[in-house]
């Protein structure tokens, strides 16, 4: 009996491990919509071009305007938190998509698909 207790308890210790070493969020993402002071916006009227990928290293990449930058990331069950050279942004999850509030602006970045590393992995 103490044999299958140990047993289970380390399936499940496994099982915990694995789930918690997965990073839910990792993905492209593009902005696609904004919102200023309440009024909706397309970020392409405003010049805006913002798209990056998040690897499930907690790395990643971005691409502001045309300028590159390298990330890194972390995730909690209801954020986001990206750092740069150029500082943190932190998220908030909805759904697939990631929503950065910023004094009555707010900006939308929909997840396009998965991080090409992580397509090559499946």
């Amino acid at each position: 009996m103490k044999r299958r207790i140990f047993a289970l308890g380390l399936v499940l210790l496994l099982a915990l491990t694995l789930t918690a070493c997965a990073k839910s969020a990792g993905g492209v993402y593009t902005l696609t919509k904004a919102t200023f002071n309440g009024t909706a916006v397309k970020p392409s009227d405003l010049g805006m071009s913002f798209t990056f990928t998040l690897q499930s290293d907690g790395t990643g990449t971005g691409l502001h305007n045309g300028a590159s930058i390298n990330l890194t990331w972390t995730e909690t069950k209801n954020t986001v938190t990206v750092e740069s050279i150029d500082g943190t942004m932190v998220f908030d999850k909805e759904g697939k998509n990631l929503i950065l509030h910023d004094e009555g602006t707010i900006l939308i970045f929909e997840r396009q698909g998965d991080a090409p590393e992580e397509t090559k992995a499946k």
